[in-house]
C-alpha cells in the first residue's frame, strides 16, 4: 500500500476497529469509512490518501456494498445474529459504546470459531458518549439485543455484510421502532405476535402504583410477570422514551389483572405508545402526548 498526499496528516488520524475473519477488501473499506480516508485499487498497489477534510467529526452512513458475494455474506450475519440467543442482557445507565462492546463479547462466546459479530460506532463521538442504556432482557436474540439497544440510546443501526453500523438519530427524532433500524429485513425478522399472546396469559395477582415512576412501574411488571410465567420467562419491556416521558410518574390500583389489561391501563395514564413485537413489548413517547 502507499501512502499518498501528506503524510503528516496521517499521524493525527485514530482508529478503532475490531474485525475478525473479514476480507482485506471489506477491512479497507470499513478503515475508510471510520476514518475519512481515500483510498484507490491499482494494479499493483493500493494508494491511500488523507482524509478529504481532516479533522471532521463523524462519518455519514455510506451506502452499502451490494456485490453478490457480500449481499450473501450480510444474509449469514442476519443468520448468527437470529442463531444466537442471549439468557440475560441487563444494562444500567450504561454507556452505549460499552453496551455494544458487551453485545459482541457475547457473540464470541457464542461463536464457534470465535469471530462474532463486529458493532461498528460511527457519527458525533460526543453524541455516541453521551447515550446510556437501561435495559432488562431475558432469552432475547442477539438481533433483537442491538436493536433494543439501539432503540433506548435512540440511535440508528444497519446489518452490514461483515458487522453492524450504529450511527446516532436526528436531533429533532425520537426513540422507537421507526427510527432504531435501518434495515428492512430486520423489521420484518423482530415482528410477530408471541409477545401479544404471553401479554394474556399471564396474570398478575396485584399492583399498587402511587406516583411511581414509570422505570419502575415497568420493572415490577417485568419482575411480577416472570413470578407468574410457569417458564419464569414472563414478557420483556423495552422503554424507548423522551427525557421528559421517562419523568412519567404513574397511580394505579389493580387486582388479578392480565399483563395485557396492565399494559393497556399504564399507557392510557402516562400517555405513552406500546407495541408489542415477537420478543418484547417497546413503550414509546406519544408525539401528542401532553405529559
Amino acid at each position: 500500500m502507499l501512502l499518498t498526499g501528506n503524510r503528516e496528516a496521517f499521524n493525527d488520524i485514530k482508529v478503532t476497529l475490531d474485525l475478525r475473519n473479514i476480507p482485506l477488501s471489506e477491512a479497507l473499506r470499513y478503515l475508510s469509512i471510520v476514518t475519512g480516508i481515500q483510498y484507490r485499487v491499482d494494479p499493483e498497489a493500493v494508494s491511500i490518501s488523507e482524509p478529504a477534510a481532516p479533522g471532521k467529526e463523524g462519518t455519514p452512513l455510506p451506502p452499502m456494498n451490494r456485490s453478490i458475494a457480500t449481499l450473501l455474506q450480510r444474509k449469514s450475519v442476519l443468520r448468527a445474529l437470529c442463531s444466537i440467543v442471549l439468557k440475560k442482557v441487563e444494562f444500567q445507565e450504561t454507556p452505549a459504546v460499552s453496551a455494544f462492546d458487551y453485545l459482541v463479547t457475547q457473540s464470541r462466546k457464542a461463536d464457534p470459531d470465535g469471530s462474532g459479530i463486529s458493532v461498528i460506532p460511527l457519527g458525533d463521538p460526543d453524541l455516541l458518549a453521551a447515550s446510556k442504556v437501561t435495559l432488562n432482557l431475558q432469552d432475547v436474540t442477539l438481533l433483537e439485543a442491538i436493536r433494543y439497544t439501539a432503540q433506548v440510546a435512540n440511535l440508528k443501526f444497519r446489518v452490514e455484510p461483515y458487522a453492524v453500523f450504529v450511527v446516532p438519530s436526528g436531533n429533532d427524532e425520537k426513540p422507537g421502532p421507526q427510527t432504531s433500524s435501518l434495515d428492512r429485513d430486520v423489521d420484518l425478522l423482530i415482528g410477530g405476535n408471541s409477545t401479544s399472546r404471553k401479554l394474556g396469559a399471564i396474570t398478575i395477582p396485584q399492583i399498587a402504583f402511587d406516583e411511581t415512576p414509570i422505570r419502575n412501574a415497568v420493572d415490577y411488571l417485568i419482575a411480577e410477570g416472570r413470578k407468574a410465567d410457569p417458564k419464569h420467562q414472563g414478557v420483556n419491556f423495552v422503554l424507548a422514551l423522551s427525557p421528559d416521558q421517562l419523568k412519567t410518574t404513574v397511580t394505579l390500583d389493580l387486582r388479578n389483572v392480565t399483563l395485557a389489561q396492565a399494559l393497556k391501563f399504564l399507557t392510557q395514564v402516562t400517555g405513552v405508545d406500546a407495541q408489542a413485537e415477537n420478543n418484547a413489548v417497546v413503550l414509546t413517547s406519544n408525539a401528542n402526548s401532553k405529559k
